[in-house]
């Protein structure tokens, strides 16, 4: 009723599309949110303009998430970069954008945005040297540079004290993760390797990281017939499996606010 009465009205659009995203209607939600297409549309002040528009597209995109529609979400984010004035603004979108890219496989597209990130924030964000690690392992099948760039995340992240970057820990465990796999599959180097997968198991974090590397470990034990240390991972393995089944709390975007 209160869009009825007032049809130019953002909030009222944002309201009622947020009540189809409650329900799952994401359709519904996704049309509603691009109705503030013809609202901005009569809006003189540029960036005002630019701000009920950056507001609509990121709604737009959450819901083709959630509607698990990863490729129409990054064409949406793709539309809210494009509506920044000050590029440092735009770093959740730019991160956002990195993660359906890592997701959907597409690295070639996923680069410039995780070298944007580090060329705007240098040292600061480990998720996107990994991104970049990533993509030469994928895309270039180059060994060396990704592993440069998986050890420079592991630094970032111990330096970066930020509350989106901060020393994560389970970034830490998965990107210690990555480099022990790396050394061990791809270098044939199990020493390294080994010394990796015990890094993950010092970290102090609820992870399938940890359960991945305790079993490494104590499969290289087995294969060095090294029963003492088989029998240490065993026992170590069935108490983190019993910890990691107490904990599951999977990541459900919402529209911002």
């Amino acid at each position: 009723k209160a869009k009825a009465l007032d049809p130019n009205s953002w909030l009222s659009i944002k309201r009622l599309g947020d009540y189809y995203f409650s329900r799952n209607e994401f359709d519904k939600a996704i049309a509603t949110y691009l109705e503030t297409e013809s609202v901005a549309a009569g809006i003189k002040n540029d960036e005002l303009r630019r701000h009920y528009l950056r507001r609509c597209y990121t709604c737009v995109a959450f819901s083709y998430i959630n509607a698990d529609k990863g490729k129409k979400a990054a064409k949406y984010f793709e539309k809210v970069l494009m509506l920044y004035t000050d590029e440092k603004e735009s770093y959740l979108v730019l991160k956002y954008l990195q993660q359906l890219y890592f997701d959907q496989r597409q690295w070639v597209l996923l680069k410039p945005v995780a070298e944007k990130i580090n060329a705007l924030f240098p040292n600061h964000y480990a998720h996107a040297y990994m991104a970049l690690g990533s993509y030469y392992y994928e895309e270039e099948k180059d060994i060396e540079n990704a592993l440069n760039f998986y050890k420079k995340a592991a630094q970032v992240n111990c330096m970066s004290d930020t509350f989106i970057g901060g020393n994560d820990r389970e970034i830490g465990a998965i990107i210690l993760m990555v480099l022990g796999e790396l050394y061990l599959k791809d270098m044939n180097d199990e020493a390294t390797a080994i010394e990796y997968f015990e890094k993950v198991l010092n970290i102090d974090t609820k992870t399938q990281q940890i359960s991945r590397a305790a079993e490494h470990l104590y499969n290289l034990a087995e294969k060095r017939g090294d029963e003492e240390v088989m029998a240490k991972y065993k026992a170590h393995r069935g108490e983190i499996q019993k910890l990691l089944s107490l904990f599951n709390d999977p990541f459900e975007p919402t529209p911002p606010k």
